[in-house]
């Protein structure tokens, strides 16, 4: 069993197929594709969803569909990664780059379109200029000054800052005349009755500031008719980073509206007798199978599926939870656990993931079942309705208890409890004295960094 799940490879001749769109996004693609075409203003869309939901999944199988699809619509998209291209000072450059590379414009015009980049590039760079703060007095010059042996520090002081204010202003002038007609360059460069959509993917995983550069730029610089940029983003994660770059008092929700037009929310489509946690496991764990290769252990599988519906589990701690069973598989290919294996190596997975105080609390056994429950909301699960939804999470519970135990007390609820029995007889191995089951597995797990 692989330990990883491996990133999901769309190929070009394939789109939204149903073996990879299992959350039947095609026809939100549609939708969106509709949206761009019939808007001539500019769009800065916000496609939001967590981390692990397939962001840049349906991306690829989007980008995929209007190729293959949608020729008569005539529309473009370019793919740009911000995370892959963050390490460059100024995104600017990294944008233009990839307009030029799509256009088909002639020889001369493209020479034009080059030069007034230059230009903009040119001015950009004047705006970011800043002069060295070594002196304590107003920080223009620096110690060389001194050096020099001049007499009069203040008269040069006030050339420099004349200087600098006469070349402010002469060049303000200029710079807006250049932004000017590299807008409308990139205008005519922007085909009219083929609306392009520029993707830029990762922007919450970038350094806020290029993140908010790029932000900023793409409202100031790239907002002309039939350019369009959908911004594929976590907004937790986004608003985290410009708290980060602002401070805590910013309303970061608020200060996104000013650049983005609408955020719309990935949608995920199903049956109504199935739900999304369990359509993301049922294919994880297929994409994780080696070829031939089949899980022995259902119950570990129906366990997690509970515990999933149960906490609403991430997609990201799901695949993190199949990848420590995907470790213990490894270890003993061979092994078909017990029930009570299966039920407690499903439970200790998902509490490694999920909460690892309480993982430290099982490991050192620190505390009591009673609050171990009301940690892990366990307590809402009555141990003795054992045919609700959440059966197995019951028996874990009385798992629990049972390991807690002394000698003493685990004989008398094996007396009291024909539950307990049932499970003995489905393989606990329990020789009547305080070994502990939930310690071996989490011996075997506290050595994994997963």
């Amino acid at each position: 069993m692989k330990i990883s799940l491996p990133p999901v490879k769309i190929n070009d001749d394939e789109s939204f197929s149903n073996d990879k769109d299992i959350f039947r996004r095609k026809d939100f693609g549609e939708r969106l594709i509709s949206l761009f075409e019939n808007t001539q203003e500019e769009l800065v869309v916000a496609l939001n969803a967590p981390w692990g939901e397939g962001k840049s999944t349906f991306i690829k199988m989007w980008q995929n569909h209007i190729k293959l699809n949608h020729e008569e619509k005539k529309i473009k998209t370019i793919y740009f990664d911000a995370f892959k291209n963050d390490y460059q000072k100024d995104p600017f450059l990294a944008i233009t780059s990839e307009i030029y590379s799509l256009c088909d414009m002639k020889e001369e015009s493209k020479k034009d379109f080059i030069e007034n980049a230059k230009n903009v590039g040119k001015s950009l760079a004047w705006g970011a200029f800043k002069l060295g703060t070594k002196l304590t007095t107003a920080g223009l010059v620096d110690e060389t000054i001194l050096e020099s042996g001049a007499s009069d520090i203040s008269a040069i002081l006030n050339d420099n800052i004349e200087k600098l204010i006469e070349n402010r202003i002469k060049n303000h002038e200029l710079n807006k005349n250049v932004l000017d007609k590299f807008k409308s360059d990139l205008e005519k460069f922007i085909d009219n009755e083929k609306p392009l959509v520029f993707i830029i993917d990762e922007l919450d995983r970038c350094r806020p500031d290029y993140a908010l550069e790029l932000l900023e730029q793409i409202k100031h610089l790239f907002s002309v008719k039939n350019l369009h940029f959908l911004l594929v983003v976590n907004s937790k994660q986004f608003e985290a980073s410009i708290k980060s770059k602002y401070g805590n008092d910013i309303n970061a929700s608020q200060y996104l509206q000013k650049f983005i037009t609408l955020t719309l929310e990935l949608p995920k489509k199903l049956t109504y007798y199935d739900n999304y946690n369990k359509t993301f496991m049922k294919w994880a764990i297929k994409e994780m199978l080696e070829k031939d290769e089949s899980i022995k252990n259902e119950n570990l599988i129906k366990t997690i599926e509970e515990i999933s519906k149960f906490y609403n589990t991430s997609f990201r701690e799901i695949e993190r939870i199949l990848s420590n069973i995907a470790i213990l598989h490894n270890m003993s290919p061979n092994t078909k656990y017990y029930l009570s294996y299966q039920l407690i190596i499903a439970f200790i997975c998902y509490v490694k993931v999920a909460n690892p105080e309480v993982f430290k609390l099982l490991k050192n056994k620190k505390s009591n079942p009673q609050e171990i429950f009301k940690k892990l909301e366990l307590d809402k699960i009555p141990e003795d309705n054992l045919y609700s939804e959440y059966y197995f999470l019951g028996l874990i519970k009385l798992l629990l208890i049972f390991d807690y135990a002394n000698t003493q007390k685990r004989k008398e609820l094996l007396e009291k409890d024909n539950t307990y029995k049932e499970i003995f007889e489905r393989g606990y191995p329990y020789n009547g004295n305080e070994s502990s089951l939930f310690k071996e597995i989490i011996e075997d797990l506290s050595s994994l960094s997963r």
